[in-house]
């Protein structure tokens, strides 16, 4: 079986190595940074991929570490909330 190729290491990236790994695919991730770091920035995971997170046994580390939003907010350049939306609404 031929490897599979995976360019970045980031989120999308790490968890197809997860999955092709748990059905005995070889892989090999490239990523262009010289290591992985938090860059105090925040990643929102819809429910499809915390369903996807769950079958590959990370989910509950997710839970663990992350925290929900309940509340989405639009606002303009100068701070003004735009529109609001209720997350727990969204599927």
């Amino acid at each position: 079986m031929e490897e599979v190729l995976i360019v970045g290491g980031g989120i999308g990236g790490l968890t197809l190595a997860l999955a092709l790994r748990r059905a005995n695919i070889p892989c090999a991730v490239f990523e262009r940074a010289p290591e992985l770091k938090e860059v105090g920035a925040g990643i929102g995971v819809w429910t499809n991929a915390v369903k996807v997170l769950d079958r590959l046994g990370v989910g509950a580390r997710l839970r663990e570490t992350g925290a929900p939003v309940h509340i989405g907010e639009m606002c303009s350049a100068k701070g003004q909330v735009l529109s609001r939306s209720n997350l727990d609404q969204v599927v």
